[in-house]
């Protein structure tokens, strides 16, 4: 379990975090930043367009996902 990364709140399982890449019909490219419970399948996502390699900012995206996680009510 990720540093700081609270349990999932309906079953109370260790989530996971997982960044994705897609291209949209456009030619797009957009990264799906999302924090997963691998048991109930409920998740966080935030989905952000390709902005170059900023790596910095895709962390910063990250943690917000993680702390929108972390704000739900747990068991």
């Amino acid at each position: 379990m990720e540093k700081g990364l609270k349990r999932c709140p309906f079953c109370g399982t260790e989530p996971t975090t997982a960044i994705n890449l897609s291209k949209c019909g456009g030619g797009e490219l957009r990264l799906k930043f999302s924090v997963i419970c691998p048991k109930c399948n409920t998740s966080k996502n935030i989905i952000k367009e390709v902005e170059g390699k900023n790596f910095g900012r895709y962390i910063d995206i990250m943690a917000d996902v993680i702390n929108i996680w972390n704000r739900r009510i747990t068991k």
